[in-house]
């Protein structure tokens, strides 16, 4: 069960200050399980998939924001927090998968793309936490 806690402070007559911040909790690790070709446009790695695990504790959401940092998706595979499985479910090496990237990118040119973990209401009106990434080209 996600739990989330809010901090904020309030004045005398009811408002809040411009600031808060959420803090995130749950007993067990969450998996997100989800296609590269989600954040990633290189032929090469068609048919792969990335799964990440995470202790939401570890999900650092900044002040005043409902987000996390945001950060490359290539720092992201390369932190060695996700794993990386072809189309036969085998394991790719992160540094054989940042290779193939960088191949790619030596190529054309192959744009950075942020990714940050964010704090959602999702269409059960739940609360959630989500990945979230502009996927660059």
């Amino acid at each position: 069960m996600l739990t989330v806690a809010l901090y904020a402070q309030v004045l005398a007559n009811g408002r809040m200050q411009d600031y808060f911040r959420y803090s995130l909790g749950r007993s067990e690790m969450f998996s997100a399980e989800f296609s590269l070709a989600k954040i990633f446009n290189v032929p090469a790695i068609a048919g792969w998939f990335i799964r990440l695990q995470r202790w939401l504790r570890d999900v650092a959401i900044g002040r005043g924001m409902t987000t996390s940092k945001w950060m490359d998706r290539l720092h992201l595979v390369a932190s060695r927090d996700p794993a990386v499985f072809n189309a036969d479910c085998a394991v790719i090496p992160s540094r054989e998968f940042l290779r193939l990237v960088a191949d790619e990118q030596s190529d054309s040119g192959f744009p950075g793309a942020p990714v940050c973990w964010a704090l959602i209401v999702n269409d059960s009106d739940r609360l959630a936490v989500q990945l979230k990434s502009d996927r660059g080209r």
